[in-house]
């Protein structure tokens, strides 16, 4: 059996730590920008997926914005009770519930959207859209691989 081998590198450059904190690095300024509409970026990420869909049941939901079933749930519940969801039971299931963007939400994407993405397009200037493209494409094909060992 072979002996463990020692750590090479300072945790925090390690690819999760690294991957994490470009994460954090990219969404701050978001958050900053969502904090002046009382959202966070878990609800803005749930309204951003309903607002490409007709509507879809919760666990899709949270499948579709990579996040916990129940905290979809909560989201689901709190951004309902603000007038930017809606909710009705499946068709063919009424336990299921199916989850849209009302027009409160649409309303919301409208005047948000565009400052998110203006900090984007900020971000990828500054950093370089072709970097930053093969950056996107070479992080797709690292799920992919991972994703396949499984």
């Amino acid at each position: 059996m072979s002996q463990p081998r020692p750590l090479s590198r300072p945790f925090v450059t390690t690819l999760p730590m690294v991957l994490l904190r470009a994460r954090e690095a990219l969404i701050e300024p978001v958050r900053a920008v969502l904090r002046t509409h009382d959202l966070t970026d878990q609800q803005w990420r749930v309204l951003r997926v309903l607002a490409a869909s007709e509507g879809m049941e919760t666990t899709q939901l949270a499948r579709s914005a990579f996040m916990h079933p129940p905290s979809v749930t909560r989201i689901v519940r709190d951004l309902a009770a603000r007038g930017y969801l809606s909710r009705r039971p499946h068709s063919a299931d009424r336990r299921i519930q199916i989850v849209a963007i009302a027009p409160g939400g649409r309303a919301l994407i409208k005047r948000v959207g565009p400052v998110v993405g203006a900090l984007g397009a900020e971000m990828r200037d500054r950093y370089g859209p072709e970097k930053l493209e093969t950056l996107r494409r070479m992080l797709l094909e690292l799920i992919e691989v991972v994703q396949q060992e499984r």
